[in-house]
C-alpha cells in the first residue's frame, strides 16, 4: 500500500471514531458529560418566595368540626318522610347500628347491633330492636314503632319531639307531663351497644303532646 493510501485510511479511521457515540466501559466511572446527562432535574425556583425548595403541602386540620343533623317533630310525626331518613354509626371492627330517625326498621340490615363475623365474610343482626314502653301512673306509652303488612303498631313516633345525630343518635320523646331522652351508642372495638334512657325536666313551651285518641279519657293522657 502506498503512502497516499495509508494516509487516506488513517483519516477515514479518525473520522469514524469521532462520529461514533462515546461509551463507558462497564465498571468504569462515567465522564462528567454522562453525569450531567443523568443528573436529576433541579427544583424550579419559587418566584413568590425566592426559594428553590418546593413548598410543603398544607397539612389537614387536626380538629374535627362536627356537622349536626337534627329533625324536629314536624318531620318525626310524618311517617312517610321520617321512615326514609336513616342514621348509621360504627364500632371500628366492621359492626354498626343503623335505623331510621324514628327507630322504625325498614331494611333487612337495620338493627341496634349488626356484628361482623369472625373468620368469615358478612354480618349478623345481633339485636334488631327493643320493645319500649314508658310506664306512668295509670298509663303506658309506647316508644317504639313497628311496621307490619298493612299496619303500623305501636306508633311511638307520635310522641317524638326531635332526633339529633351528634354526638350519638338521640331520640327525644315528649308527653303532657314528661320528657324522655334515648341515646344509642356503640363501644369502639367491641360488639357492644349501649341504649340509655333519661327522664328530663318538662319544658311547657316545647311540649307538644299527640292528639288524644277518639273516645279516650282526656284525664288519662299523660
Amino acid at each position: 500500500m502506498g503512502e497516499a493510501q495509508q494516509t487516506a485510511a488513517r483519516k477515514a479511521k479518525d473520522a469514524a471514531e469521532t462520529a461514533a457515540p462515546e461509551t463507558t466501559p462497564q465498571g468504569a466511572a462515567p465522564s462528567p458529560a454522562t453525569e450531567r446527562a443523568v443528573e436529576p432535574s433541579r427544583p424550579v425556583p419559587d418566584t413568590a418566595t425566592g426559594s428553590t425548595t418546593p413548598a410543603t403541602p398544607a397539612q389537614p386540620p387536626t380538629t374535627f368540626d362536627a356537622l349536626q343533623v337534627r329533625f324536629g317533630d314536624d318531620l318525626c310525626h310524618d311517617l312517610s318522610r321520617s321512615s326514609k331518613k336513616e342514621w348509621l354509626i360504627t364500632n371500628g371492627i366492621g359492626g354498626y347500628a343503623m335505623s331510621t330517625v324514628i327507630g322504625l326498621n325498614t331494611r333487612r340490615h337495620h338493627g341496634l347491633l349488626v356484628a361482623a363475623r369472625r373468620g368469615a365474610t358478612g354480618r349478623s343482626v345481633v339485636l334488631s330492636r327493643i320493645e319500649e314502653k314508658l310506664r306512668l301512673p295509670g298509663a303506658e306509652r309506647p316508644l317504639d314503632t313497628v311496621f307490619y303488612p298493612g299496619v303500623v303498631h305501636p306508633k311511638g313516633y307520635e310522641y317524638m319531639e326531635s332526633f339529633a345525630l351528634y354526638p350519638v343518635p338521640t331520640f327525644m320523646y315528649v308527653g303532657k307531663r314528661w320528657r324522655l331522652e334515648k341515646r344509642v351508642a356503640l363501644v369502639q372495638g367491641e360488639n357492644t351497644v349501649v341504649v340509655r334512657y333519661r327522664l328530663l325536666p318538662r319544658n311547657p313551651k316545647k311540649d307538644i303532646p299527640p292528639p288524644p285518641k277518639p273516645g279516650a279519657d282526656p284525664n288519662a293522657e299523660v
